[in-house]
């Protein structure tokens, strides 16, 4: 079986209110389906997902070198609002 778009969400509990807040974990697209609407489509059960789940908001993040600004300007154009941003350090080893 070939693994082509896969996007795995939880609810959880908002950190300053008691607000249910979706928040998505694993959100995938093998590079070859990125640009036929296969994350969009995604997105758009995600959403269902977590309303129908009791979320108040959806937060959602990217945490690989995949387009930036292509991502940001995908969900803008949904209504999103960009709130931080992810930071890593790799191990000095």
């Amino acid at each position: 079986m070939l693994l082509l778009e896969y996007l795995r969400g939880i609810i959880l509990r908002g950190f300053f209110s008691n607000d249910s807040v979706a928040r998505d974990v694993v959100w995938y697209v093998r590079e070859e389906y990125r640009s036929l609407g296969v994350g969009i489509d995604l997105l758009s059960l995600f959403e269902d997902w977590s309303w129908e789940s009791g979320a108040s908001a959806i937060l959602l993040g990217q945490d690989s070198g995949i387009d930036t600004t292509k991502f940001s300007r995908i969900l803008e154009s949904k209504g999103y609002g960009f709130i931080g941003a992810n930071y890593s350090l790799r191990s000095r080893e």
